[in-house]
């Protein structure tokens, strides 16, 4: 398995004054379950999938997820969500997406559905007070706890894409004799043997290997071969996310989300991918094709070749063919 790296979404803790509860009614039960679903598809790879969060995003639940940010609306948290996720992809959500997740949170951090629907403009407390905490005191004035830890503070730091190290160009002649040490189409070679010409391992040593180390990669139907370059390995992963990783490492170097359509079928496998030249290339489950820069995760261009929603979709990776893609 391989770990998609995702940016930390803190919440907010609105303090009401100490001893009253938040109302209930602030979202309705329909919201909060389409906000499941919709948590489920795009959030949950990288806050989990009980909202206990990972080493890629925090708990969106309980005394951390309150934690995380001191007292804001539900306003603030949608401002930010459009702005920042899916990581990379901020926006990507529709507006009645973003509202519906927010409710999930609220129903999962204790609050009540009622009749009235959340809406944007409309902010509510994420959390009732807690007797004594910072965020009652904060919100009456008061002074702040002596305890360092009952002190609200909000997590900044987070996954930031970064720039792989120097690569080569990937060129007509490297297709048809790959680098032992690189392994640049599904089956390394254009004739498909699948065959690795490095002799480190050998029949006499290969009792010896041991787990140098692991990464986590999203649910779903997989079938990928990873490409490796120069040092870094470039990984599809189901849900059309592509990583660039140090291959001695496992550290993620940047993540690229293509923003899958919600109405496109999404059962295929992502076999792989296709390296050229400073490009990397994706084939969509919406029959598109995309072409990334291999040292940034940066969108070069896009290509759509059929319309989804007559049943086109991709199964198969790119193969390149004399400096054309062929998908």
């Amino acid at each position: 398995m391989l770990v998609v790296l995702g940016s930390a979404v803190g919440i907010a803790s609105i303090g009401a004054a100490a001893g009253q509860e938040v109302a209930a009614g602030g979202f309705t039960a329909e919201q909060a379950a389409a906000g499941w679903a919709t948590y489920a598809r795009s959030c949950s790879e990288c806050h989990g999938t009980d909202l206990r969060g990972s080493s890629h995003g925090p708990e969106l639940t309980g005394s951390g997820f309150l934690n995380n940010w001191g007292a804001r609306t539900t306003a603030e948290l949608l401002d930010y969500m459009a702005a920042e996720m899916p990581p990379g992809l901020g926006g990507a959500l529709s507006d009645g997406s973003y509202l519906n997740i927010v409710a999930y949170l609220l129903e999962s951090n204790g609050q009540e559905a009622g009749p009235q629907a959340l809406q944007a403009d409309a902010p509510v407390a994420i959390g009732a007070a807690r007797a004594g905490g910072r965020a009652a005191r904060a919100a009456g004035g008061g002074d702040p706890p002596d305890d360092p830890d009952e002190a609200l503070q909000r997590r900044r730091s987070r996954f930031v894409n970064r720039e792989t190290p120097a690569l080569s160009p990937v060129t007509d002649a490297l297709l048809q004799r790959p680098p032992a040490a690189d392994w640049l189409s599904w089956r390394r070679t254009l004739d498909n043997h699948g065959y690795s010409p490095l002799e480190q391992i050998t029949a006499d040593n290969v009792h010896d290997l041991r787990l140098a180390w692991v990464l986590a990669i999203p649910e779903g139907n997989n079938q990928t071969t990873p490409l490796v370059h120069d040092g870094v390995m470039f990984l599809a992963n189901p849900g059309n996310v592509v990583l660039a990783i140090d291959a001695a490492t496992g550290e993620v170097l940047w993540e690229y989300r293509y923003p899958v359509p919600d109405d496109a079928p999404r059962y295929g496998a992502t076999r792989t991918l296709a390296l050229y030249q400073d490009r990397v290339f994706l084939a969509t489950y919406d029959a598109a094709l995309v072409a990334l820069d291999a040292r940034t995760g940066d969108e070069v261009w896009k290509t759509v070749k059929a319309d989804y929603t007559e049943g086109f979709m991709h199964f198969g990776g790119p193969v390149i063919a004399d400096g054309v893609v062929v998908t």
